[in-house]
């Protein structure tokens, strides 16, 4: 295959996986469900797809002895739950556009995790991150969607401690962490929302399994399939721009599907976040500790 054709191969993989996760909003949206419910088997219904991506050698258990996989699968795992807790609690725009602040905790915990210590320029991108933040809180001030937004953001901060964790394996050569996060932190999640899993199997009805089954094997399972395929042949810069269409199309879907119309104060607060993405992806050549394309 040519270069060409590899890297026009690798983008679409990319931004399929993209599209796949900005659905999201609008099957957690059309579900009538507990959110921890709902997290539980979405995640359930994942794990198939991402063993057979990962095969056994990676599925094995004994991966989890090293301390910073099983902390990254325990942070992806509560990605999820948070994820899907502040979708139902507030607008999917704010869910998903204030989990896009990851950046900024990333910033914030590099030097005390990793000694890494960020430039100066970043510390530009987490101010445009702050006030894009502030602006959100400007829209929605019901408890209910108070709750919602600190949630999504407390999953921004998870999702970067995610990052962290693969970064901090990244470094001593393990290079199929990822994936494995990915898988032990789907099975993670559903262990740690089994009570309500089975507490809400009574309410579960035929179209509430075929929407929870398109979640996980699908928006999750197949869209990392694509994303871990296109990675071969886009370069991480590409890949981060082309992942910018998820909190893009995630309002989208559940605009058309649902009715939720985003606030003026959200659109102006998510610009902010994406052009501050943006700048931070093209200044510093997309460095590899940052990828905001993990599935939730």
């Amino acid at each position: 295959m040519s270069r060409t054709g590899g890297s026009w191969r690798g983008a679409a993989f990319v931004l399929a996986a993209a599209v796949l996760w900005s659905t999201g909003g609008l099957g957690i949206k059309s579900l009538a469900l507990s959110p921890l419910t709902t997290a539980g088997w979405r995640s359930i219904f994942a794990l198939p797809v991402l063993m057979l991506a990962a095969g056994w050698r990676d599925a094995g258990i004994s991966r989890l002895r090293h301390p910073a996989i099983s902390l990254t699968a325990l942070f992806y795992a509560l990605t999820l739950i948070l994820f899907v807790s502040a979708t139902r609690l507030t607008t999917a725009a704010n869910a998903i556009l204030l989990q896009y602040t990851s950046p900024l905790w990333v910033m914030v915990l590099s030097y005390p995790v990793l000694r890494e210590r960020p430039g100066a320029r970043d510390y530009g991108i987490a101010a445009g991150c702050l006030v894009g933040l502030t602006l959100f809180f400007l829209d929605e001030l019901t408890p209910r969607g108070t709750l919602g937004m600190a949630l999504a953001v407390a999953s921004g901060l998870t999702m970067a401690c995610m990052v962290l964790g693969l970064r901090h394996e990244g470094r001593r050569g393990a290079g199929s962490s990822s994936l494995t996060a990915v898988l032990f932190g789907n099975a993670l999640c559903a262990l740690m929302c089994s009570p309500w899993m089975a507490s809400g199997l009574p309410s579960i009805g035929a179209r509430d399994w075929l929407v929870l089954a398109l979640l996980g094997s699908f928006q999750i399972g197949v869209a990392y399939v694509f994303f871990s395929r296109g990675l071969r042949h886009v370069t991480a810069l590409r890949a981060i721009l082309l992942g910018l269409v998820e909190p893009l199309l995630n309002p989208l879907w559940v605009w058309l599907g649902n009715g939720e119309r985003p606030g003026s104060w959200t659109i102006a607060g998510g610009a902010v976040i994406i052009i501050a993405l943006v700048l931070e992806s093209v200044m510093r050549g997309a460095p590899r500790s940052f990828n905001p394309g993990t599935p939730t």
